[in-house]
């Protein structure tokens, strides 16, 4: 997933920005003081790949202030032009100028993001935060884990809706089994995942901890799981949450076969991650043939000087571009084919 050109309108603090990118360029460094724009237009592109994007933000938040619709488009190198926008309260997605999915993006081309939201997520973040990076990593590896994901969290909330209305037992197993034949797909996915990726993984090693595991082990999965939400129907209706399913559990990780990612250092944690991102882009090369978008916000606070130089190496042989931002230019300093540009009130190039 290369670009040669982008253009952005009306998104976040960007109000119109178009750059083309010249063939060859592994690096697109973008530099400038913070509050600039520069994690916008990485945030713009990340949406590009169909998921939640960079930073995670409601569609609506996105808008520019005082504007009633934004635009991202991307153009490929293999020639595909696609789009991610917002209007009249919807979010759009546009592959070679028709209407699509989400995932319908996701199948063209996949993104891997680096940023400080991560810088502490096994350490300070929450487990929910962690399924969700989970689930858009293995998202970009398996396009249909995203609609997985979106058909059980929907098939959730309508069975908490019908414990809070006291609705019959016919309504709620229907429900259920639903939520089940979802869960197993998005237990699968993770699973399946993680599995794959521990063959390109080096220093780390993840994997999944809970209870909700044990029923890909029995004759009947979605049975099974359908019997635990059948079983947690009291509490779930006066707690108002289900505790039962994917969603109790978490992701653990261990650095050099010892450290635990929840106590270790910042230092050792942001090592842990750029291992993982390296992984990631060689996991999606192998599977889906080409190479991920990579985009890194902040790139002196992830990769100190050597390592910066290394990873790009190994993404330059991979044929991957990468888009990142700093606030100084120095920070591609000892890199080949970078490609400059600098951001400033909300103004590229």
């Amino acid at each position: 997933m290369r670009l040669e050109k982008i253009r952005v309108g009306e998104f976040r603090n960007l109000q119109q920005a178009t750059l083309g990118v010249p063939a060859g360029v592994g690096l697109v460094l973008l530099h400038g003081p913070n509050g600039a724009g520069k994690t916008s237009l990485l945030e713009g592109l990340s949406l590009l790949a169909g998921g939640r994007g960079l930073l995670g933000a409601d569609a609506k938040e996105q808008l520019r202030h005082g504007a009633r619709a934004w635009g991202v488009h991307g153009w490929l190198a293999d020639g595909c032009e696609i789009g991610v926008g917002f209007q009249n309260g919807k979010k759009l997605h546009k592959l070679d100028g028709d209407d699509t999915t989400g995932p319908g993006l996701a199948r063209v081309g996949a993104v891997v993001s680096l940023s400080p939201r991560l810088d502490r997520l096994f350490s300070d973040g929450s487990p929910s935060e962690r399924r969700a990076w989970l689930d858009d990593a293995a998202g970009a590896w398996l396009p249909a884990h995203g609609d997985a994901v979106t058909r059980y969290v929907h098939h959730l909330r309508s069975r908490l809706k019908l414990l809070a209305d006291g609705r019959g037992d016919d309504w709620l197993d229907a429900e259920e089994r639903m939520a089940a034949q979802w869960g197993i797909e998005v237990l699968r996915g993770r699973f399946g995942y993680l599995e794959a990726l521990r063959a390109h993984l080096n220093d780390v090693q993840l994997t999944l901890a809970g209870n909700a595991l044990e029923v890909l082990a029995a004759e009947d999965p979605v049975a099974a799981l359908a019997g635990k939400f059948f079983r947690s129907r009291e509490i779930d209706a006066r707690m108002e949450r289900t505790h039962a399913g994917p969603n109790t559990l978490d992701v653990v990780g261990v650095l050099d076969g010892k450290i635990k990612l929840d106590e270790a250092s910042s230092g050792q944690h942001k090592r842990a991650l750029a291992g993982w991102l390296l992984a990631q882009v060689r996991l999606l090369h192998a599977a889906r043939g080409s190479a991920p978008l990579v985009l890194v916000d902040e790139l002196s606070a992830h990769l100190d000087a050597k390592r910066r130089k290394e990873v790009a190496a190994e993404l330059a042989a991979l044929g991957v571009q990468v888009w990142a931002s700093d606030t100084e230019s120095t920070a591609a300093e000892g890199i080949e084919n970078v490609l400059l540009v600098s951001v400033h009130d909300g103004q590229v190039g």
